[in-house]
């Protein structure tokens, strides 16, 4: 079934909430693709020839062949969505909006949006995610 195409969804696709989530899906997809790129160095480095389902047995995750697969991953919480427990506000200021409003509320609209593109540029860079590909690959 798809979607019918409103005037209330098209007036949303131009408003400021849209345009102001926009760059989140953009961030999204990078992840993604970082995300693939990091399974992808980790296949490479084990040399396997092919990739193929997990599944469980009892409590053990395995591989097509039976054999006990460890999963290790990164984290990046925090980065694209300020979580109110690591900035350690209360319970006040504990939702991304409501940090996101405090931060404009004492700096200002104009540097608080250069404080976030900054924070996210580099809360996480490259050089982070090649350390951890090099971590991992051990």
């Amino acid at each position: 079934m798809r979607p019918r195409v409103t005037a209330a969804n098209l007036a949303f696709v131009r408003s400021k909430t849209f345009l102001h989530h926009a760059p989140r899906i953009v961030i999204f997809f990078r992840i993604v693709f970082i995300a693939v790129l990091l399974c992808t160095a980790v296949n490479r480095a084990f040399g396997a020839a092919e990739l193929t389902f997990l599944r469980t047995e009892g409590t053990e995750i395995v591989n097509a062949d039976g054999q006990k697969v460890l999963l290790r991953g990164v984290g990046l919480g925090n980065w694209l969505l300020p979580e109110g427990y690591m900035w350690k506000f209360g319970n006040q200021v504990d939702r991304p909006r409501r940090i996101e409003k405090l931060v404009s509320d004492l700096i200002g609209a104009e540097h608080a949006a250069r404080f976030w593109s900054e924070f996210r540029k580099n809360y996480i860079t490259e050089a982070d995610i090649q350390h951890e590909v090099e971590r991992q690959g051990r």
